[in-house]
């Protein structure tokens, strides 16, 4: 195969430098072809009106695979099945606020069970470890955002995040030190920007955010990986910067995103979603966004397969809610959703007291209410007694 050919191949591929070596003819050195690989991509490219701290711009390819992934999200938000199971389009589902806080933590290394991330939440009560401060300040900024969804994403909004997110008693403002990202073994990775490059560099983010041409799907994507690229604050950026994803595309009208915990499958895909980072932020692929905006929509896309069906069982268990004490019948509805949400169509009082830890008879009762309101019908095979999901 000759040097164009390989050449084509590697874009549609889109393969980085380090994945390309590996796929070079033994007698090609990748210092051959590299450099040519890269003004062929450029030459396709989409140039951002964003820098690094040196002023060069970061570009992106919009390939045929970004171009799927985002028309699929397009097509479910014109689906009218699906719109109609969202009757408000600025509301958002307190349990996924909750979900969302969860994963998105879970995904920085927080290690508290969802179980009790959810109890914890919903009692109000402080937090006593670092994960639950993690998981504490997440989730007030997840509710900060949803509260302020039509206001203009500037300074001011993030500094207020940063806030929320790292439970600072006062302000949040940009990191005033040297940041370097460093891997497993401690080599530095990536050198962030100095911190007089941070202010003009999320004023050209905001400028960005704003401009009405660019597509929220594209827009989401490229400015969460931006603003991991300047890494503006002392901590919280990755969590701060799926957060300015979710506020674009909530904003632009991606409603179906207020009852899905997208970072559910970040949590399931880590390994993927850093890859992606790294891959974008290394200085030998020239600043290319190409690798992460792939990524990162083609996830989105596949954190909607089924939506419809997961928002029919949203709407179900809102019926639930809606019927049951959400204080008093709280592990009812737990359950309920627990049930739902792992696709479990039968189950025995023994394992309900098993999964929640209570008594044989205080299971009975739970089980006896979901009954009562037609979740689940009570059968009875032999001497075996079990419930039906409805």
């Amino acid at each position: 195969m000759g040097t164009e050919s390989l050449i084509t191949d590697f874009f549609n591929k889109y393969t980085s430098k380090e994945e390309t070596l590996s796929k070079l003819p033994l007698s090609m050195t990748i210092d051959e072809i590299w450099a040519d690989e890269l003004n062929y991509r450029k030459e396709r490219a989409n140039v951002l009106p964003l820098t690094d701290a040196s002023g060069e711009n970061y570009w992106f390819v919009q390939n045929s695979r970004i171009i799927k992934a985002g028309d699929k999200l397009a097509e479910l938000a014109r689906n009218e099945a699906a719109s109609s199971i969202i009757a408000d389009s600025d509301r958002i589902d307190p349990s996924t606020l909750v979900d969302e806080a969860y994963y998105s933590s879970a995904t920085e290394g927080a290690a508290v069970k969802l179980e009790r991330a959810r109890s914890f939440l919903a009692s109000g009560i402080g937090y006593k470890t670092r994960d639950e401060q993690m998981l504490k300040g997440t989730y007030n900024a997840l509710k900060y955002t949803a509260e302020h969804l039509r206001d203009a994403i500037d300074s001011d909004m993030m500094f207020e995040l940063a806030r929320l997110l790292n439970q600072y008693a006062n302000g949040g403002g940009y990191r005033t030190l040297e940041m370097n990202i460093r891997n497993a073994s401690g080599d530095v990775v990536f050198a962030a920007p100095s911190p007089a490059s941070i202010k003009p560099m999320m004023d050209n983010l905001f400028k960005y955010i704003a401009d009405p041409r660019i597509h929220p799907i594209i827009k989401s994507a490229i400015a969460h990986m931006y603003f991991v690229a300047v890494q503006p604050f002392a901590d919280g950026n990755g969590r701060l910067g799926r957060l300015l994803s979710y506020l674009i595309l909530k904003d632009a009208g991606y409603d179906f995103f207020g009852r899905v915990a997208f970072s559910s499958l970040l949590l399931k895909e880590k390994s993927r979603y850093y890859k992606a980072i790294r891959t974008s932020i290394s200085p030998e692929n020239g600043g290319d966004f190409t690798y992460f905006a792939e990524y990162y929509i083609g996830m989105l896309a596949r954190s909607l397969d089924g939506v419809s069906e997961k928002l029919q069982h949203m709407s179900r268990l809102e019926a639930i809610s809606a019927i049951l004490d959400p204080m008093e019948d709280r592990r009812a509805i737990n359950g309920a959703k627990w049930m739902i949400e792992e696709s479990i169509t039968t189950i025995t009082t023994e394992q309900w007291r098993s999964h929640f830890g209570i008594s044989f008879e205080t299971a009975r009762q739970d089980l006896h209410k979901l009954e009562g309101i037609g979740f689940v019908n009570k059968n009875i095979i032999g001497r075996k007694h079990f419930y039906e999901v409805w």
